[in-house]
């Protein structure tokens, strides 16, 4: 005779078996996958073409009721896209659960290799809701993300993101007037010596990300013992900015600059914040009238 397996009143499986003597039993076994969610009936039938003759057929049937849960799903994305050091950072956690289940949310950081955090919980989030969980500025350095949603029934699913945060910098350097270089290349000085009197050209080049300011700041000691300081925000055609440091008592006798050495500290400023630093040092080795009967004319 046949035995049944239905789903909500559907043949969807039989089994044959022989003959089974009274007392005895045989276990038959369904492999079942639900093709919807939500409450399911189920039933086994013996005998369910009443192919044998029995004096009591109601115990032929059982029936019983089973919740088939459908697991949630979560996608997670972040903006900005390409990550600057400094910048914000939008964490975007989309959920859904076709059951409408009550859903609980996790994210999880792990910053430069560090052991996982949990940087933000909700519970009771419902199915279609898109979750945002802003950090204000982040570093130069690897980060991973892992987003968990479970729903009611213990069912979960996650997704990841990571990604390289990418450093801002300047970089600074200090040059000639061409004229001044070619002399230098003649004397076979290095390109960090320079006379007091001719013309510093600073000279940054900063990561390209939208910036406020750039700018230089002088500092040397005069041969009557004054420290000389001059501040000069650099000219942009960016990502490169240049200037020009140069003041009369640098080629006066009285108050031109000592021998040793000068600094440029170079500060950038980006929009979001950030400020990066480089400091240049370069060496005073005379004036210039020491150098050559040389008239400043660049």
């Amino acid at each position: 005779h046949n035995v049944g397996f239905y789903e909500d009143g559907t043949l969807k499986q039989q089994k044959r078996i022989s003959s089974i003597k009274e007392g005895d039993y045989e276990l038959v076994t369904f492999n079942y996958t639900p093709n919807k969610s939500g409450n399911v009936s189920l039933s086994a039938f013996v005998d369910k073409d009443d192919e044998i003759e029995e004096a009591y057929e109601n115990d032929n049937k059982r029936d019983n009721s089973i919740y088939v849960n459908t697991k949630p799903t979560v996608s997670l994305t972040y903006s900005p896209s390409e990550v600057y050091e400094g910048d914000p950072l939008a964490l975007k956690m989309s959920v859904y659960d076709s059951d409408r289940d009550s859903l609980k949310v996790t994210l999880e950081m792990k910053k430069n290799n560090h052991p996982w955090e949990k940087v933000y919980e909700k519970s009771n989030v419902a199915s279609g809701s898109n979750l945002i969980h802003n950090i204000s500025s982040v570093d130069d350095v690897p980060y991973q993300f892992k987003v968990t949603v479970e729903d009611s029934y213990g069912e979960k699913d996650t997704d990841t993101v990571n990604f390289v945060v990418k450093p801002l910098i300047i970089q600074g350097e200090v040059n000639h007037t061409d004229n001044w270089k070619v002399y230098h290349e003649q004397q076979g000085n290095p390109l960090e010596f320079f006379y007091s009197g001719e013309k510093f050209l600073p000279k940054a080049i900063v990561t390209d990300h939208p910036i406020k300011n750039v700018k230089v700041e002088f500092k040397g000691i005069q041969v009557d013992d004054v420290e000389l300081n001059i501040e000069k925000d650099l000219l942009s055609n960016h990502p490169i900015y240049t200037g020009e440091i140069y003041q009369p008592q640098m080629s006066a006798p009285k108050t031109k600059l000592a021998r040793g050495n000068v600094s440029f500290l170079f500060t950038a400023e980006w929009e979001n914040g950030t400020i990066k630093k480089d400091l240049i040092t370069v060496q005073i080795i005379d004036d210039v009238y020491q150098a050559y009967d040389f008239y400043r004319t660049n």
